[in-house]
């Protein structure tokens, strides 16, 4: 629904940052969480060509006005965190379109750092969706049963293990059980 309504010609010219007065935080606030709202909702959803186009007109309304960021350091930050994960994840998506060897520890040690401990509990929830997808999207079946068998046996860990920690109990089980079932696919 968010984003069916910010595609709407009026949420737009609201949501555009040429319109957007620094100078009032109140605006300047809720200009920042709206489009914080509809990036999270473009990834949560796998829209990862929305997301990044979105992110570059939020780097760049950063970018080109100093008062903008001086106001919002905090959207700044944030705005820089989301892009380095979206160039990690970019990075996994084309080292996945490749055929993944079972020796290779380069794939597995990529998607570790996408779920790694030091990102929020949100964040590792979305990568691990977002791998999952990748994992499913995934054309030969036998790779994918490869690559989800490897991913599988890497977070198998412990609930008390990253990338658990923090996440809601049933997390981990139902994440098991959708690689299980991406592994089984492909046999």
């Amino acid at each position: 629904m968010a984003l069916a309504l910010a595609e709407e010609p009026a949420a737009k010219a609201i949501l555009a940052a040429d319109k957007l007065a620094a100078t009032d935080p109140v605006k300047l606030g809720a200009w920042w969480r709206a489009n914080l709202a509809l990036l999270r909702s473009r990834d949560a959803l796998g829209n990862d060509e929305a997301a990044a186009k979105l992110l570059a007109s939020l780097s760049e309304a950063l970018a080109g006005d100093p008062a903008l960021r001086e106001k919002a350091p905090e959207a700044a930050a944030e705005t820089e965190r989301i892009g380095g994960m979206l160039a990690e994840r970019e990075a996994l998506a084309s080292r996945l379109a490749r055929p993944a060897p079972a020796d290779d520890p380069s794939l597995l040690e990529a998607m570790k750092k996408i779920v790694s401990s030091g990102r929020s509990p949100r964040d590792r929830w979305r990568g691990i969706r977002w791998i999952h997808r990748k994992i499913a999207a995934l054309q030969d079946p036998a790779n994918r049963a490869l690559v989800a068998a490897l991913w599988r046996s890497c977070i198998a860990a412990p609930a008390s293990d990253p990338p658990w920690q923090g996440l809601p109990e049933g997390c981990r089980s139902r994440a098991l059980a959708v690689l299980a079932s991406l592994e089984a696919g492909g046999q």
